[in-house]
């Protein structure tokens, strides 16, 4: 995958577009976030056969696990199905079907792929999926987008 023409102003004009939307399990969370996210970098939807554990006959090519899951324990339990453990297992799968190599944190620019280990609006500290912009991640919260630190970040992908 490569990075289109004039992304870095598309994805600001995507994340102010997501700025208020509350997080709703399948449609506007971390994980659909990231997608949407890759597809205004790149232009391209990302494929079913890039996946795993899709179910085709309900696959959308923009919005991967639409309908999939509308609560945090089905998005767990498809994470599971998926990698065997959880979030960053499953991207880092996906990562590499797609291409996108994993980068040290030291090396984070702009439009990489992060995941951070924060608190969440769910309870505890956990994983949750984001866009580096501007030396921040850029997440989903409850209500609209959240920006965490940087000194949270776990992992890391380059499109």
């Amino acid at each position: 995958m490569k990075r289109a023409d004039n992304w870095e102003g598309k994805l600001y004009k995507f994340i102010e577009s997501r700025r208020n939307k509350k997080m709703v399990w399948g449609k506007t969370d971390c994980f659909t976030l990231v997608f949407d996210a890759v597809k205004v970098i790149t232009e391209e939807n990302i494929g079913a056969s890039d996946l795993i554990g899709v179910n085709t006959e309900s696959y959308v090519p923009d919005k991967p696990f639409a309908g999939e899951y509308k609560t945090a324990r089905q998005a767990y339990g498809l994470l599971k199905k998926n990698s065997g453990k959880g979030l960053k297992e499953t991207w880092e799968i996906i990562a590499e079907r797609l291409g996108m190599p994993e980068k040290q944190v030291a090396y984070a620019g702009r439009g990489d792929i992060a995941v951070v280990e924060t608190e969440t609006e769910i309870g505890g500290i956990r994983e949750v999926m984001g866009i580096i912009i501007d030396g921040k991640v850029v997440a989903q919260g409850k209500d609209g987008i959240v920006f965490c630190e940087m000194d949270k970040v776990k992992k890391i992908w380059s499109i």
